[in-house]
């Protein structure tokens, strides 16, 4: 919420009645049936964020982590007022608590707004669900779609946890990697795809049907998942599930320290960036949450500097993704993969870097 600093106090106290007097009527909540639905088939038309879902579930498989933010279509007509009334008074609770506010507003009045609000909320609820440690579960999921017109692939590696020594390492690989598109760095704007920085778009952009490919970084309390999501014609189908591993596990002997400064100061830039208040309160909150203090941006900066050399990138790639397995969703036109369609050699091979370019070079 965005407020003006006299009404900060308002805004804390509006945030408490919500949390703690809030009702669930039947009535309200069939009425929102139908938005929930709505909303679940609308986010079925972003093919990234639906290879992305698939992606989490396939990781994950038997937990609460794989599940679909939105919910399944199936259960949306089965929650109930008191299931959504129960949840709330387990879950917003004192314990799970955090509280942010940036800005011009004083410590002094947000502290004093938060103990009249929240005094009475109850600290805990005794036990609750799905507290299970999820497990990172490397497998394969193909949805062919023979009226699209491209393919979705994203391929990802189980990755550091928040709390993790390697987690600020991630963070460089993750912009190593970078995001790709065919209208920005390809031969439209450039003499030639080989002149770039980055080895990743130099392989992208000598496959000319590849339109995107985007890294993530998605670190959880205990875990994470880092990899990449591609966008492009089948004819490139095996570059586009082989090439990301091939080129970032090519990195755990053979690292341009070049490219490491360029990921640092991108990594940098966005530092800077960061002015959007719902991004910086976002960022508070995650910090507070996994390691209990807000960490400065001059801290940021400082931790992702001492992980900026090739051997300390080398060590970390070596150990998280060189012959590790991987899990993969694919989702569109795969005519050309029925050969790919399970945890076969090319997958467990496309992990050792120059060792399996083979498979990146199939057609």
């Amino acid at each position: 919420m965005t407020v003006e600093k006299s009404n900060v106090s308002a805004a804390v106290e509006l945030f408490s009645d919500m949390m703690q007097n809030s009702t669930y009527t039947p009535q309200q909540v069939d009425a929102e049936r139908e938005g929930v639905l709505r909303s679940i088939v609308e986010l079925q038309r972003d093919q990234m964020e639906t290879t992305l879902e698939s992606l989490w579930y396939t990781s994950y498989r038997d937990h609460q982590m794989g599940q679909p933010t939105r919910g399944s279509r199936d259960n949306v007509g089965n929650i109930t007022s008191e299931a959504i009334q129960a949840f709330a008074e387990s879950n917003c609770v004192g314990n799970n608590l955090v509280v942010v506010a940036s800005g011009d507003c004083g410590e002094a009045d947000i502290l004093g707004s938060v103990e009249r609000s929240f005094r009475s909320m109850v600290q805990s609820s005794g036990e609750l669900a799905n507290t299970e440690k999820p497990i990172y579960t490397p497998s394969l999921m193909f949805m062919r779609d023979d009226e699209m017109a491209n393919m979705n692939v994203s391929v990802f590696f189980n990755a550091p946890s928040w709390t993790n020594e390697d987690y600020w390492a991630f963070l460089l690989i993750n912009r190593l990697m970078g995001e790709y598109r065919e209208d920005r760095h390809t031969g439209m704007n450039l003499n030639a795809v080989d002149r770039q920085y980055s080895t990743w778009h130099k392989m992208l952009g000598s496959n000319p049907d590849i339109s995107i490919a985007k890294s993530f970084y998605m670190p959880q309390s205990d875990g994470g998942l880092w990899g990449n999501y591609l966008h492009g014609n089948e004819v490139h189908g095996a570059q586009m599930c082989f090439g990301s591993q091939n080129c970032v596990s090519e990195f755990a002997y053979d690292l341009n320290q070049a490219e490491v400064f360029r990921a640092r100061a991108e990594l940098f830039n966005e530092l800077l960036n960061q002015n959007s208040g719902s991004m910086v309160n976002s960022q508070i909150c995650n910090e507070v949450i996994h390691w209990g203090r807000r960490c400065p941006r001059s801290e940021n900066a400082i931790r992702v500097s001492n992980t900026a050399h090739d051997g300390h990138l080398k060590r970390v790639i070596t150990d998280w993704i060189w012959d590790r397995d991987v899990s993969g969703a694919v989702w569109g036109p795969l005519h050309g993969m029925a050969a790919q369609a399970h945890y076969n050699r090319s997958w467990k091979r496309s992990t050792l870097g120059f060792y399996a370019r083979g498979q990146f070079d199939a057609t």
